[in-house]
């Protein structure tokens, strides 16, 4: 099983303290990378 944390930045966040949702995108390339990188898979 693969997982993957990360920081949310500050700069990631909108007015309502949410995610904004292009960055789901971005972490979800970053979580790609690092399974990609992981000697298991």
């Amino acid at each position: 099983m693969f997982t993957f944390e990360t920081i949310v930045k500050p700069e990631w966040i909108d007015y309502n303290g949410h995610m904004q949702d292009a960055y789901y995108g971005l972490v979800f390339s970053y979580a790609v990378d690092a399974m990609q990188d992981a000697p298991q898979f």
